[in-house]
């Protein structure tokens, strides 16, 4: 039997990729990108980038992509967390994932600008952990944030340094 090449395993990722309108070519490669990261994310120690699925219109396949390339890595689904508007309650929540230990993460449905400080400082803190504060105490704690990072939503406005922190792929 002959050996499977790395040119192979891609035509097979991208033949399932194949009933998404992707509005580029370079969007699907994102999307076999995103699929490749989530399938290495537990082996990497250092900082990976937030995959955003993007689309015009509801209905474009946003999330069933996310499922594909999620289910295909993880035996369990993946919860859906609907997006945190505020920075300081987004920081908040960001802790709480930390110390819970969550390998993936998925905004799902993201409704308004995307992107901020505490989620730029959750996304480039993987080796240094994600630090906060607490709630109801003075105690601060420090905890690995490494999730293999997803979100989805229409027409999204990403948020100041965000843009160097994500990997878009556009739906039609």
């Amino acid at each position: 039997a002959a050996t499977a090449t790395p040119e192979d395993a891609a035509a097979v990722l991208l033949d399932l990729l194949a009933d998404f309108r992707f509005a580029a070519p370079s969007h699907r490669s994102s999307a076999l990108a995103a699929w490749l990261t989530c399938a290495a994310r537990p082996g990497l120690s250092g900082n990976v980038p937030l995959w955003l699925v993007d689309a015009s219109t509801p209905g474009s396949g946003k999330g069933t992509i996310c499922d594909l390339v999620l289910r295909t890595i993880y035996p369990t689904p993946t919860r859906r967390t609907p997006w945190v508007h505020d920075d300081a309650e987004l920081s908040k929540a960001l802790l709480s994932l930390a110390v819970a230990g969550v390998e993936r993460l998925l905004w799902d449905n993201v409704d308004a600008t995307f992107g901020g400080a505490a989620l730029d400082a959750a996304i480039t803190s993987a080796e240094a952990g994600y630090q906060g504060r607490i709630l109801g105490q003075t105690r601060i704690v420090s905890a690995p944030l490494r999730p293999f990072w997803a979100a989805n939503g229409n027409n999204v406005a990403i948020k100041g340094d965000m843009h160097r922190r994500i990997l878009v792929t556009r739906l039609d």
